[in-house]
């Protein structure tokens, strides 16, 4: 059931489908809302010395106030539940879309707690495939990442030349060309692991593997372009979307913060901060994540028909 054919008939079935994405959003935004509350409370006491070294600074006419850069260590130690939070998310639609199309020619069209029922079961399994799949890919950043250092280090032993400096090739652009393209490559190669595993019921291992073999083939080249056309027009969207409604948020949320909350500035600048790109993730799972596993979906059967498997 390829192509147009698939959201056609995902159309037709998918009535409570928006409802699985409503709930989904709003447990998203509960969970991110609580990690951000977890990392603020971490972080307090470093926001508290910053306010207090910038009031002394003042005090004293000194126009050297501290830096809060001293904040970002403990917050990030609400980074594994929003990292927990958007991988239940991603499984929960994944499954929900595989459900969708893989019984798109059921009459009559499921209810939202029919639909809950099947899509329940295969949450586990993509949650799973989708923490391994990210332990690999940022494990070969890491080591790619270790390998240009060492190579760096070689440099500088050897040479005497610094390529740490800034007009050497580790600065941040250039390290991030050089991590680059063992994530995407992984990330391509391991792009329908989730779907084999809705589809098929395949352990995360299993999985991965069909996805890899699969992505190798040469008919994989126009979904993968598709996949690609289809995240940009997204992002395109939720940008704009961003631009109109979320930005404004920035200063709406920095002032609530000072009235109701702390005079602190440096709370309210990363209160205000963090509420548009909040605000983005949110969009970007209600408008983009469906379209997107049902076209994975798609590809993946397209491609394990293609190659018999």
């Amino acid at each position: 059931m390829p192509g147009k054919s698939v959201f056609a008939a995902v159309r037709r079935q998918s009535g409570s489908l928006p409802l699985i994405i409503l709930g989904t959003v709003a447990l998203a935004a509960v969970t991110g809302l609580l990690a951000t509350v977890l990392a603020f409370a971490l972080a307090r006491p470093q926001f508290a010395q910053a306010w207090h070294d910038k009031l002394a600074a003042e005090q004293a006419e000194d126009p050297n106030f501290a830096h809060p850069e001293a904040v970002l260590l403990p917050a990030l130690g609400a980074l594994p539940a929003l990292l927990l939070s958007a991988g239940l998310v991603g499984a929960v639609l994944q499954a929900a879309c595989t459900v969708c199309v893989t019984t798109a020619q059921e009459r009559p069209s499921m209810g939202a707690r029919r639909l809950w029922r099947r899509t329940r079961p295969r949450i586990p399994g993509v949650a799973a495939v989708c923490v391994l799949r990210g332990v690999l890919v940022l494990s070969a950043v890491l080591a790619n990442g270790a390998l240009c250092v060492g190579l760096g280090i070689a440099v500088d032993t050897f040479t005497g030349i610094d390529p740490f400096s800034s007009e050497g090739p580790f600065t941040p652009a250039g390290i991030t060309l050089m991590l680059a393209p063992s994530a995407v490559l992984l990330r391509a190669g391991f792009l329908l692991a989730p779907a084999a595993c809705a589809v098929d019921g395949l352990a995360p291992r299993a999985a991965l593997r069909r996805s890899w073999s699969l992505m190798r083939q040469r008919a994989a080249l126009p979904w993968l372009l598709g996949a690609c056309v289809l995240s940009a027009a997204c992002a395109g969207a939720v940008w704009l979307l961003v631009q109109q409604v979320a930005a404004p948020l920035h200063t709406a949320a920095r002032e609530a913060v000072l009235a109701d909350l702390t005079r602190n500035t440096y709370v309210a600048h990363a209160a205000g901060a963090l509420t548009p790109p909040a605000t983005a993730a949110l969009l970007w799972t209600a408008v983009a994540l469906a379209p997107a596993h049902t076209y994975l979906t798609a590809a993946y059967l397209r491609l394990r028909t293609d190659a018999g498997k």
